[in-house]
Parts: C-alpha cells; structure tokens; sequence
C-alpha cells in the first residue's frame, strides 16, 4: 500500500510555481509502520527521510496526490 503522506522538500522554496498549492497547515500523524519522506515529488526522487508509527507531520503544500510537509522534532 502506497503511503499517503510524502515529502517534497522543494514545496517549501518554490512557492510559485502554478501547480503548488498552498493549504491551511494541518497536522498528520503517521499509522503506518514507516513512509519513507522524498525531496521532490516523484517516487524516483532522492530519500530525504522517513516517519515512523506515530510521528507527527504538518502538511503545508499539495502538488497533485503530494505533501509539502514540515517535520518537526519529537
């Protein structure tokens, strides 16, 4: 099962770009066993992490079924 929740580093920088959307910060928590954070949104792009069973995320951005997160510290 494809994870839902992804990483996209570049979201953050490269705000204006049309198909960047920003949304109202919303705050995820993972239930999966782990769902590896990518630096772009493309599953082909480099590994920038990853979030374990209950680590939290806020999402920030969407670019097509992609989230810009931010992970904070635990």
């Amino acid at each position: 099962m494809r994870a839902a929740l992804t990483f996209a580093a570049f979201l953050l920088f490269f705000q204006s770009v049309p198909a960047i959307e920003r949304i109202e910060p919303t705050l995820y928590i993972c239930y999966a066993r782990e769902i590896v954070l990518h630096k772009e949104p493309a599953a082909a792009s480099e590994s920038a992490g990853h979030l374990l069973f209950g680590m939290p995320a806020v999402a920030l951005a969407k670019h097509n079924d992609w989230f810009g997160v931010y992970q904070g510290r635990r």
